[in-house]
């Protein structure tokens, strides 16, 4: 049984949003002056508790920062008196939510001078944000706002409403990928139809210079058309230079989607790679109905984005043809070297796939897979071949028959 069943989640994406909506749901208690009790908190999500944990300590870290600043003003839902939500940021009408976040939280809008209907981001700390939410919010709409790409949401005005930050956006009619895979598996050819679509949007990002850093399904958007759009810059990296776009002190992404160099902080080692692997994860998960890597705590998972090899697709989807399985395994090679050296190339290899011609990718070896293994594990790689050893001394050492001597001589008659 998996830890999702164990847990009450069905997939990692349940989990995810599982968290957020607890969140989600804590900041509105708290700021309607209710806060939660911690301990009731996390007795009643116990399956959450390492999560919760972190988002609570985090959360005295946001409040000891802006405790200088409380008693200038009451938060504007407060304002706006029991009962009442934000209905309007600018000359923007908020019609309903539609996506929330760790950081963000994301409506569907009217624009009414232009009559159009957008989405709206906004930070979910509202007036109490930090320097570094602020810093991070407008890194995304300014990476974001340098692309123009018809597969990735196009942003049109960034403004501030009585202390609020926010930007609006295209409104794409459509779901999450992560909606879509909690109801079925994709089929193999509709899998690598829609990463076909991120790699190449992707490779456009990186001839601008923009790495996006935390791809997952929960950030893709797939409209009526089956057309793929990508979201959320907030983690975006200059690839010149190397300097974040974002700077939190913290690992930045998604543990189950994130590649080794981003989970171990190598900065000089985060490419178009990384967004490579980020790729190759969201194909296994398309695939399989989960993420490569998952464990029933981020540090675990982390560990094992680190150090464990992902289980082949087919052993958990029979159904996946070997040359995908091959693609997406390429994808996630531990050294950034090893995999596709360019999303362009990516989506090459998907092409061939989906038109029946060979792909350049080559499967691993059980030699090329024994090696990367000692790479990794050398302390019992060590402790093997001694074994190993040590049972051939003793299978090819000379046998002695009943009779005879110490010394190995036969005894004369």
């Amino acid at each position: 049984m998996s830890d999702d069943t164990q847990s009450g989640f069905n997939n990692e994406s349940e989990r995810d949003e599982r968290l957020e909506s607890v969140i989600a749901g804590y900041i509105r208690a708290s700021e309607a002056g209710n806060t939660p009790s911690r301990r009731e908190l996390l007795e009643q999500y116990p399956e959450l508790a390492v999560e919760l944990n972190q988002f609570l300590k985090q959360r005295d870290q946001l409040n000891r920062m802006t405790d200088p600043i409380r008693g200038f003003g009451d938060d504007l839902f407060h304002a706006m008196g029991p009962g009442q939500q934000l209905s309007y940021v600018g000359n923007y009408e908020l019609l309903e939510e539609i996506a929330r976040g760790g950081m963000g939280i994301v409506y569907k809008a009217r624009q009414e001078t232009l009559g159009r209907i957008v989405a709206v981001k906004m930070i979910v700390a509202g007036r109490l944000a930090n320097e570094q939410d602020v810093q991070r919010f407008q890194s995304e709409a300014q990476a974001a706002a340098s692309l123009q790409h018809p597969n990735i949401v196009s942003i049109h005005e960034v403004g501030q409403h009585e202390g609020w930050h926010y930007f609006s956006m295209d409104y794409v009619e459509g779901r999450d990928l992560s909606k879509i895979l909690r109801e079925n598996l994709l089929s193999a050819n509709q899998a690598a139809t829609y990463v076909r679509q991120m790699a190449e949007t992707i490779h456009y990002a990186h001839q601008q210079g923009i790495l996006h850093r935390d791809l997952k399904p929960s950030n893709i958007l797939i409209d009526s058309q089956d057309q793929v759009y990508i979201t959320d810059f907030g983690l975006a990296m200059r690839v010149e230079g190397g300097n974040d776009l974002t700077r939190t002190g913290q690992i930045l992404g998604t543990p189950s989607y994130m590649p080794p160099e981003q989970a171990q902080g190598k900065r000089s080692l985060i490419g178009p790679g990384s967004d490579v692997y980020s790729l190759g994860a969201v194909l296994y998960e398309c695939l399989t109905g989960r993420a490569p890597f998952r464990a029933d705590s981020v540090l675990k998972t982390i560990e094992q984005v680190i150090h464990a090899e992902a289980a082949s697709p087919r052993t958990l989807n029979a159904a996946i043809p070997r040359d995908l399985e091959t693609i997406c395994l390429k994808c996630l090679e531990k050294e950034p070297q090893r995999r596709y050296a360019t999303a362009e190339l990516l989506a090459n290899d998907l092409g061939c796939f989906l038109k029946g011609e060979p792909i350049v990718a080559r499967p691993t070896s059980q030699w090329e897979r024994g090696v990367k293994w000692v790479r990794r594990h050398p302390a019992h790689a060590a402790l093997t071949l001694v074994s190993v050893v040590a049972t051939l001394a003793i299978a090819t050492a000379p046998q002695r028959h009943p009779g005879e001597r110490g010394s190995g001589r036969s005894t004369r008659l």
